[in-house]
């Protein structure tokens, strides 16, 4: 049995099709894996077989390819 809940859509969602909040009332924390010597101006993400591709356009102008991956011991 599966029960779905509508949402109203508000101000603090953005304008795609979908309900996707663009904020929270709960922080997140993290820790950085990666760090460039500039800003961080598009991101742009796909799977891929078993592994995530990222795509990072930095402010200088450069794209950074990153692919991710989970090893299990």
């Amino acid at each position: 049995f599966l029960l779905l809940k509508l949402q109203t859509i508000g101000e603090d969602f953005c304008g795609l099709d979908v309900n996707t909040p663009l904020g929270g009332e709960l922080a997140i924390a993290a820790v950085p894996v990666l760090v460039f010597g500039s800003h961080l101006t598009a991101v742009a993400a796909t799977s891929t077989g078993d592994y995530t591709v990222v795509f990072l356009g930095t402010a200088n102008g450069h794209l950074k390819k990153v692919s991710a991956f989970i090893t299990l011991a």
